[in-house]
């Protein structure tokens, strides 16, 4: 008698795209929807105007969900509809790219555990999502590639990381708090590796990421102000941004306990951070990420949620050596 065997890769093949589409059977059938953000649909039906980018500051996230509009409009589907079936395809890149840093972090070395860690962070990315609207979606694809790149950067031609920098860039578009946040994330990444390479590279790379940002600056700019201007302006628009995040704490009367509750919180975090600086130093760039995405959250909850890549990728992590740990406990 014959006995068939489903090899390894074939189980992972099976295993995944039964995932991705169960996922996407949820979507097709409403009982998972995701809706284009009033900014695009606004843009969609006024007849466009003006999309400079640097006079209107919606139009970079328009031209991210154009493409939908258009395919909507082609083939005569509501574009909420596509935007919804579209989502577990963003879902799916971003796992993938997580579980490459989990999987680089964590040594795995066979594929049971690389398909266990991919099942763990595509399940974990789902189940946020039944909670998130949209385009906080593309802000978690887009921290995802930037994780990707920081883990990765070594082994990654030069090309290559120009080339997930700016899809990366262009995902984070969806706001102007996680464009800022993404901007800032990759500046520290760029110098934490600037001190590992030789001289002569380090400059060129700091000549060329000076430009870059001397040229994106008044974006920037104009985003930022315009943020603070519609709170009021000045120093009051910018406290009042607070308001519109996790920073809200802070800025109403949530009573003196919350507040010395929230600042312990905070306090105890930095230790937290300091401690892991020192004893475990290869966690630097989690920590550099959390802590960006988390000051970032203090102004916007969308722009929080690109912490959630890297909590991921650490969940999935711990798990994954816990397991190990078991496993070596039973084998003594």
């Amino acid at each position: 008698m014959k006995v068939f065997r489903i090899s390894n890769i074939t189980a992972e093949f099976i295993l995944k795209w039964t995932l991705f589409f169960t996922y996407l059977l949820f979507c097709l059938c409403g009982i998972l929807q995701f809706e284009l953000w009033s900014q695009v649909t606004h843009i969609w039906y006024s007849g466009r105007g003006d999309l400079s980018v640097m006079n209107n500051p919606h139009a970079l996230r328009f031209y991210l969900v154009l493409p939908v509009f258009e395919i909507s409009k082609l083939i005569n589907v509501d574009y909420n509809y596509l935007f919804t079936i579209l989502a577990p395809v963003l879902i799916y890149i971003a796992a993938s790219c997580i579980n490459k840093v989990v999987y680089y972090i964590a040594a795995l070395t066979t594929k049971k555990q690389r398909l266990m860690s991919f099942s763990l962070i595509f399940s974990i990315l789902c189940l946020v999502s039944f909670f998130m609207n949209g385009r906080i979606i593309f802000a978690i694809l887009a921290a995802s590639i930037l994780l990707y790149i920081s883990f990765f950067w070594k082994n990654l031609a030069l090309s290559s990381i120009v080339f997930l920098f700016f899809l990366g860039l262009f995902f984070s578009s969806v706001s102007s708090g996680t464009l800022i946040v993404y901007l800032i994330s990759f500046a520290l990444t760029l110098f934490y590796y600037l001190l590992r390479i030789d001289v002569k590279m380090r400059v060129i790379i700091l000549l060329s990421f000076v430009l870059f940002y001397v040229c994106i600056y008044p974006l920037l700019s104009m985003m930022f102000f315009k943020n603070v201007d519609f709170y009021g302006g000045g120093l009051t628009g910018f406290i009042q941004m607070l308001d519109h995040g996790f920073g809200a704490i802070l800025v109403n009367d949530y009573g003196v306990v919350v507040k010395i509750y929230f600042s312990l919180i905070v306090l105890m975090s930095c230790f937290f951070i300091i401690a892991i600086f020192i004893i475990y130093k290869w966690l630097r760039l989690f920590m550099m990420l959390i802590f960006v995405a988390l000051t970032g959250g203090l102004f916007g909850y969308s722009t929080m949620m690109m912490v959630i890549p890297s909590i991921t990728a650490l969940m999935c992590f711990c798990f994954i050596c816990s397991l190990k740990l078991f496993h070596k406990s039973i084998l003594m």
